[in-house]
């Protein structure tokens, strides 16, 4: 998912992102101080991340032990006929694009 988000309210959608992800017992895998980005693993073996961009923020999710054997290759952007925005939708908030 990528919305934008008010350098004024950056801070505070990243502290109750991580606060979510503690509480359901996700453990921290990297950070990054410089923005409030950061990478956290679920029991499960999933890695969340929220990650800052000037006005843009990512929360991806991936799977990093597959049970398929090899690689599954690259997503290239003429593979969409809209570009990577199919994958990867803009979302504007009331709240948080304010």
């Amino acid at each position: 998912m990528r919305t934008k988000v008010s350098k004024s309210k950056i801070a505070a959608l990243a502290e109750d992102v991580e606060k979510h992800w503690k509480a359901k017992g996700y453990e921290l895998e990297s950070r990054n101080r410089k923005m409030p980005s950061f990478r956290y693993s679920t029991p499960e073996g999933v890695s969340v991340v929220f990650d800052v961009g000037g006005d843009l923020v990512t929360i991806s999710a991936s799977i990093s032990d597959t049970k398929s054997p090899g690689r599954s290759g690259d997503i290239d952007k003429g593979d969409f006929p809209h570009g990577l925005k199919d994958i990867a939708p803009d979302v504007r908030d009331p709240y948080w694009s304010k």
